[in-house]
């Protein structure tokens, strides 16, 4: 059931529109992107309190683990970076926190060892799209 939705998500997002990209990078020839399939329901002015705290981003991140790691895989935040973000076709910047975090499986790095996600203030996690 996981590798199925695994590829639904891949193929989901495998379109070549830029539509909601907003970051782009490249892992061993491949276009990995970030993109907002729907623009987020929460979002942050700059200057009031934050929608969702630290704590919460870390909830988030944890419970997405739990249920997208593989058995024995473990996740080691490296860091949480609070970002400005601009979709490709969009008029509004969105608050979001792009999460770095390494993978050890039963003590040992995996082949895929640094990773990355984004966390919008809602708490959905965005995962990478790649090989576009």
């Amino acid at each position: 059931m996981r590798n199925f939705l695994v590829l639904l998500l891949l193929f989901s997002g495998a379109s070549s529109s830029s539509e909601g990209v907003f970051e782009r990078w490249t892992v061993k020839g491949k276009e990995c992107v970030f993109k907002f399939q729907i623009p987020p329901s929460v979002n942050w002015d700059g200057e009031s309190e934050l929608p969702i705290s630290i704590n919460g981003i870390k909830t988030a991140f944890t419970n997405w683990v739990n249920a997208n790691l593989n058995s024995g895989e473990k996740a080691h935040v490296t860091n949480y970076n609070l970002a400005s973000v601009f979709s490709e076709d969009a008029t509004t910047n969105y608050w979001v926190y792009k999460v770095g975090y390494v993978v050890f499986n039963n003590g040992s790095p995996t082949q895929n060892f640094n990773r990355k996600v984004v966390i919008d203030l809602s708490g959905k996690v965005i995962t990478p799209v790649c090989g576009l």
